[in-house]
C-alpha cells in the first residue's frame, strides 16, 4: 500500500503529511497571533525546532520571517493611497 501511494503521489506518506501540515501552517501564521511553538504542536510536529527546520527547507525562510512579511503586506494594503 505504501509503495502504491509513493508511485501515485510521487512522494512518501510522511512527505505528503508534512506538506499538508506546512500548508496549514501558512494560514495559521498569516491569520493568527498564535506562537510558532503552538502552531507546530497543533499541527502535530514534535517540537518547534523540527517544524522551523522543515519549514525553512521547504519555503526558504523561517516561520517568523513569513509572519513579518505577511504583516507588512497586510499593513501596506490597509494604508490609503494619498
Amino acid at each position: 500500500m505504501i509503495r502504491l501511494f509513493k508511485t501515485y503521489k510521487k512522494q512518501t506518506v510522511i512527505q505528503y503529511i508534512n506538506r499538508f501540515r506546512l500548508q496549514k501552517s501558512l494560514e495559521m501564521l498569516g491569520n493568527t497571533d498564535i506562537p510558532i511553538g503552538e502552531v507546530a504542536r497543533s499541527l502535530g510536529f514534535a517540537n518547534a525546532y523540527y517544524f522551523t527546520r522543515l519549514y525553512r527547507s521547504t519555503y526558504g525562510h523561517t516561520p517568523t520571517e513569513y509572519r513579518r512579511r505577511f504583516d507588512r503586506k497586510q499593513q501596506n494594503c490597509r494604508q490609503p493611497n494619498i
